[in-house]
């Protein structure tokens, strides 16, 4: 398999000992960055790999950052990804077997860097099973997916006296508001001086 590997500055540490067991593996290894510990933004590296995942130029793919939800967060947000954290042997297999994740994430500040390690393995040699039960929750959750790609839940949160400033930041809902508002900029300073007063757009 092809797997591509990213991370931010948090897990750039354990990014090098990863890269070498999936090599050890017999695996290949499509790099999506960062290669420092200068300080980077973790959504732009889940994004680089799972776009290189939706463009099958990878198989699946491995995120770290400090913690691995911050990551796997932005991961989730790109249709086809399923991204899961695992910390634990079980989870990193299980994940795989029963719920087709195609990325696993990983916290370089939650898990030492042998069990990190233990993680990829079984994550790797995992296959999805395919029993019935298990495509039939696969493709409710791809039912889920596609729903948003159509915009159903972007319907269903705005109406014609919609408050901006009650629902939560994301792609979706910026492109709604964009066209409502005509300034994606002045929209979300609105969003962030009613949540963040110090941030000086208040």
């Amino acid at each position: 398999m092809k797997i591509a590997i990213g991370c931010d500055h948090g897990g750039f540490p354990l990014k090098q000992r990863i890269v070498s067991v999936v090599l050890s593996t017999g695996n290949e290894i499509v790099d999506c960055g960062t290669n420092s510990s200068c300080s980077v933004d973790y959504a732009d590296f889940a994004r680089n790999v799972g776009e290189t995942i939706v463009a099958r130029q990878a198989d699946r793919g491995i995120l770290v950052c400090g913690s691995g939800i911050g990551i796997s967060v932005a991961a989730n947000k790109i249709p086809g990804i399923r991204a899961g954290v695992c910390h634990d042997i079980y989870s990193a297999h299980q994940a795989v077997e029963h719920d087709d994740i195609n990325v696993l994430c990983l916290g370089a500040r939650v898990v030492g860097e042998e069990v990190a390690v233990d993680l990829v393995r079984a994550f790797l040699a995992a296959q999805f099973t395919n029993e019935e039960r298990h495509v039939r929750r696969l493709g409710k959750i791809l039912d889920i997916e596609r729903d948003a790609m159509n915009g159903h839940f972007s319907r269903r949160l705005f109406n014609a006296n919609a408050d901006v400033r009650n629902f939560s930041w994301s792609w979706a809902v910026a492109s709604e508001l964009e066209s409502r508002n005509g300034s994606l900029f002045s929209t979300m300073e609105i969003w962030i001086a009613d949540r963040f007063p110090f941030s000086g757009m208040s």
